[in-house]
């Protein structure tokens, strides 16, 4: 079972400094008390000292043009706004060869990428098995779309005839670490055995492992309803 599951400011130079500054008559400002401007960009501040009575060949403007482009400093490279700090990897339905054609154009009619679990090391949570009765192949996949994810169920392959089972928001404060897969009848009894939990039912075909954080939950069809039976502690 899967368990659920960071990135230096620009150096900057003061350059010399100096006790007059040449400019031009119209540009030199006299300044009666010190002046702090204080600049912080990622925890660096510049303090920049204007000693009484110093000539100072800057114009008000420049002043004000300099603060405003201080907030620019905060957002470098390395350092990723918060809602990206775990960023889910979706790919589209089309990356899912195995996928019957009808079911991409269905998944991509409604919005539907496939989110994949942590790490993605492969491709996941797109899966088949006969989850209504033996014999009869149905299709299972997790559809992110505006913020959140569900797990829908076609059955027999049929893009008409679908269910869906859960619906999480997506969260960008940690990892996503959902993912489902095909199990059965061995897997079903053994972790009955070795957990307990709800008793199965006589179990003839397969049933959805849907696993998270802390623990999964076999989903099996029994007469017309959805059981949630004992699955990895």
């Amino acid at each position: 079972m899967r368990s659920s599951p960071t990135i230096t400011p620009p150096s900057i130079s003061r350059g010399n400094s100096c006790t007059e500054c040449r400019s031009s008559p119209t540009a030199q400002l006299e300044y009666p008390a010190s002046i702090t401007l204080l600049l912080a960009a990622n925890g660096l501040v510049w303090d920049v000292q204007v000693y009484s009575q110093m000539k100072f060949g800057v114009t008000p403007s420049l002043v004000l043009l300099v603060l405003a482009f201080t907030p620019c400093f905060g957002q470098t490279p390395g350092n990723p706004p918060p809602e990206s700090k775990y960023p889910i990897v979706r790919l589209p339905p089309t990356a899912f060869s195995e996928l019957p054609k009808n079911l991409v154009t269905e998944l991509k009619r409604r919005g539907c990428t496939v989110p994949q679990t942590f790490p993605p090391d492969q491709r996941s949570n797109v899966i088949r098995g006969s989850f209504a009765k033996a014999g009869q192949t149905d299709w299972a996949v997790l559809c992110s779309m505006k913020g959140s994810t569900s797990l829908l169920v076609f059955w027999n392959g049929s893009a008409a005839n679908s269910v869906e089972l859960g619906k999480n928001p997506d969260d960008a404060n940690r990892l996503f670490d959902w993912f489902i897969r095909p199990v059965g009848r061995k897997f079903i009894v053994d972790h009955y055995r070795a957990y307990g939990g709800p008793k199965p039912p006589p179990i003839d075909h397969h049933g959805i492992e849907s696993a998270g954080e802390s623990a999964s939950v076999v989903l099996y069809y029994y007469r017309g309803k959805w059981l949630k039976l004992q699955g990895a502690d």
